[in-house]
């Protein structure tokens, strides 16, 4: 019986490494090492590929990475030989995570705006134990689609959804959280700032006469009673015109 190959469990164990990467990072390095452990090296950026193997190891993800080994050699030959099975099953690892990720994003991201949905929202409250929070409501939003339909509808979220984005900072959370409502974390504790500065850039960018209402209340203990107290907040600017946004008292918060 032929004794096993080792360059054949190298590229085994390079396999196995694929099929545990968190990251495409995770994929390319796995191929730097495979090149180095069979005996070649990858070329410098900029040199000639005069002596590359033709394989590109950053898999298209970027500038090639091109493997080398000297002409004739052993390690050459058993490089040209693994390689190509490795880049295979590369790219397929690439197209696993790749469609990891998306579907991370589907479960978390509202499909029309780009925005966190309720779901995350659920998990991310918990989290949260400074700042303050606001409810955002577009006004009168049930008259833009009946008197413009449903595209004219979608394109109004879409457009306040990405007021909402440019206003907000790195720091703070964005969501939809159902028909014409939004929630955002604010990091910092003073949500009037934001939303003079909210009122600024829609009103700018707006292509359709609609207003919004918010109601904003201060993280005490729980964001999730925060989130409460600004609802009713919300609710209070509703009623007293629209097109305002109310502070939440104590008697708010549950």
């Amino acid at each position: 019986m032929a004794a096993p190959n080792p360059s054949d469990s190298l590229l085994l164990e390079a396999t196995r490494r694929l099929l545990w990467a968190a990251d495409v990072e995770a994929v390319l390095a796995t191929g730097r090492d495979l090149v180095r452990s069979l005996g070649g090296s990858l070329l410098p950026a900029g040199a000639t590929p005069g002596e590359a193997i033709p394989v590109d190891l950053a898999l298209g993800t970027g500038p090639p990475v091109l493997p080398t080994a000297a002409p004739g050699s052993a390690a050459r030959e058993t490089l040209e030989r693994q390689l190509p099975l490795f880049v295979r099953d590369a790219h397929r690892a690439l197209e696993l995570l790749d469609r990891s990720r998306r579907f991370a994003d589907e479960a978390t991201r509202d499909p029309l705006t780009g925005l966190w949905n309720r779901r995350m929202v659920t998990r991310l409250l918990p989290r949260i134990h400074e700042g303050s929070v606001v409810v955002v409501d577009l006004d009168h939003f049930k008259r833009v689609n009946d008197s413009w339909g449903h595209d004219a509808g979608d394109r109004v979220l879409q457009d306040f959804a990405h007021a909402l984005s440019v206003t907000a900072r790195t720091a703070d959370y964005v969501a939809r959280t159902g028909g014409e409502e939004f929630l955002v974390v604010l990091r910092g504790p003073e949500p009037d700032p934001f939303l003079e500065r909210l009122r600024q850039t829609w009103q700018a960018t707006r292509r359709d006469p609609v207003t919004f209402s918010a109601g904003t209340a201060a993280v005490h203990a729980r964001a999730e009673d925060a989130v409460i107290a600004a609802d009713r907040a919300l609710y209070r600017a509703k009623r007293a015109g629209r097109d305002r946004w109310c502070s939440a008292e104590l008697a708010d918060y549950p």
